[in-house]
Parts: C-alpha cells; sequence; structure tokens
C-alpha cells in the first residue's frame, strides 16, 4: 500500500511539473510576451528583467499544478481507501 501511495504522489509531480511547463511557457508566456511586446515594441528579445519574469511565471505554473494533482492524488487515495473499508 505504501509503495502505491509513493506511486501516486510521484506521478503527480511528474504531471504537474509538465503541465506547469506547458501552461507557464505556452499559453501565458505566449500571450504576455505578445502583449506586452505590442504595447511597448520590444520586438523578439525584449528586457532581461522580462526574461526572469518569465522563469517565475514559469515556476509558479509549476508549483500552482503539482498542488493541483498532489491534492487530487490524494483525494483519489482516499476514496479508494474508504470504499475498501465500506
Amino acid at each position: 500500500m505504501k509503495t502505491k501511495i509513493v506511486l501516486w504522489k510521484f506521478v503527480a509531480i511528474i504531471l504537474g511539473i509538465v503541465f506547469g511547463l506547458f501552461v507557464g511557457l505556452l499559453p501565458i508566456g505566449t500571450i504576455l510576451r505578445i502583449v506586452l511586446s505590442y504595447i511597448f515594441h520590444w520586438g523578439d528579445s525584449g528586457p532581461d528583467w522580462f526574461y526572469w519574469f518569465m522563469i517565475l511565471i514559469v515556476v509558479f505554473a509549476i508549483g500552482g499544478s503539482c498542488y493541483i494533482f498532489l491534492n487530487w492524488a490524494n483525494s483519489y487515495l482516499r476514496r479508494k481507501e474508504f470504499s475498501k473499508v465500506n
């Protein structure tokens, strides 16, 4: 049973990292880069602080998605545990 719990949490963390990278880089990062480039006329490269800002957004997206996936895994394991008892 402990192995199953560790495996589910490991899978949840991996899925959270993958989903966070996807959401942080593609939709949020692309839309933010396009909008700010249009407003401030930065071109392709933009200022240096923007790269650090994008890294911060990606880190928050990864953290948020890991939190969501771990909560999902914990609730799934609790439901499975209670369904065995009943």
